[in-house]
Parts: C-alpha cells; structure tokens; sequence
C-alpha cells in the first residue's frame, strides 16, 4: 500500500493543512477537511501543494506531524484533529456550523499574540505526546535520498513567489531566531579529514553546498555522504581548517 502525505498553504493569511492520500500526485485528491475545503473551494488559487513524502508510511508520518505541531489547537491549522485515522472530528457539524465557523476565523487577528492562559494549556496537553526516539529515526530514514519525493525537484518560479509572499510579514520568537542563531554558530567537524569549520556556512563554502543541505546532513534528514557532525567539546584535538 503506497500514498503520500501532503500540505496545503493559504497564500493569503498563511493558514495550512496537512493530510495523507492512498494514491498517486496526480489522481486530482484535494483533501478531507470541511473547514478546509471550504477555503479551498472559494479561494483555490490562493493554495500551494506541497508533497512531503510518497510511500508505504504516509499514515504515520501524517499523524506525527500532526501531533508534533499540535494542529488540531494551532490557530493558523485547517486541521481539527491530530490524527491519521477516523476522518475529521468536524464531521458531525451542520454545513450551516462549517460556514459560522470559517466566517468566524477569517475575523480573528492571527498577528495578535496567544494569550498566556491558552498557551499553558496547549503546554499541558502536549505533554507526553512526543514520538519514541525509534519512531523519529524511522521517519528520517524514510526520507533520506531518493526516499526524499522532492530529491532532485526544485519549485517552479511561481510556486516559489507564492510561498514568498504567503511568508513575508511572518515573525519568528526571540527564541526560535536564538536557537537557529546558536546551530548555525556550531562548529561543524569533517570526521573523514579531521577539517573544523566554524559554521554551517563556511562548511557549505567549502563542499559547494547550501547551507539548508549541510543542514539537513547534520540533523540526519538527508544522507550524510560527508560524514559531518557538530563539534562536541571533547573532539578539540583536532587540527582546525
């Protein structure tokens, strides 16, 4: 049994939805969501497709994703349930309820910050639902190389401006820019030559790399034909580059 799992992005307001399909890209599947398909009916050429992976784990991989981002209580989530299995949990609400409550979001102010109070709570109920190691590995392995469905694709120009646009206004936290900030300032070392490099930039300089591959080769997303790792304190009788 072989499918996909993929996301769908609203241009316009950034909302997403993210889904899995027994079939192939091209067999014109859209999705399952009611509140979903509702924006997507009326506005569809707002919407990118984004393919995230094609084979025999797409329910699983769906179902950690979904739960791993909490989509069911994330304000900018098309999805109303963080599972694979059993359909949409908006499946007993009258049309008539649908439409009140897609009206009802497009009023919302998503820049506004979550409040306190509703933050603690999503903290809480997410606690205890984080995937084993062995699930996270397995994920990974899946999608390494080929395994990848956009291994050797690129976005077509139009599809880029639309993410482009569907991304700009977007801030990240203090935290989030403080943690990416801190990766990228990591020592990379090349275990096969002993080489330092003193980010993940200047190791993308010197293999002829983007810096997101090099990335993505460290966090064990892709196939780590380099053989790279990040520094680790006790790795300092190496002969830097």
């Amino acid at each position: 049994m072989s499918g996909f799992v993929y996301k769908w992005t609203n241009t316009i307001n950034g909302k997403w939805y993210y889904g899995s399909h027994k079939g192939c890209h091209n067999d014109g599947y859209i999705g399952s969501g009611k509140i979903f398909l509702i924006a997507y009916k009326k506005h569809k050429n707002n919407f990118v497709r984004e393919i995230l992976y094609t084979g025999e784990h797409f329910r699983e991989l769906e179902e950690f994703i979904l739960e791993t981002l909490d989509a069911a209580n994330d304000r900018k989530s098309y999805n109303m349930k963080n599972s694979a299995i059993g359909g949409d949990t908006s499946m007993h609400f009258t049309e008539q309820s649908i439409i009140k409550m897609s009206e009802a979001s497009k009023k919302r102010d998503y820049s506004a910050p979550m409040p306190q109070e509703q933050r603690d709570k999503i903290r809480k109920k997410r606690l205890g639902t984080k995937a084993t190691p062995e699930t996270k590995k397995k994920l990974s392995q899946i999608r390494m190389g080929k395994g990848n469905p956009f291994y050797g694709k690129t976005h077509s120009e139009e599809t880029k401006i639309k993410i482009s646009k569907a991304k700009k206004g977007r801030k990240l936290s203090k935290d989030i820019v403080n943690r990416r900030a801190s990766k990228i300032r990591k020592k990379i070392l090349h275990q096969q030559t002993g080489l330092i490099f003193e980010s993940i930039k200047d190791a993308g300089l010197h293999f002829g790399l983007h810096q997101s591959t090099i990335s993505n080769m460290l966090n064990g997303h892709i196939r780590n034909r380099f053989d790279l790792c990040f520094l680790t304190s006790n790795q300092n009788t190496i002969t830097l580059k």
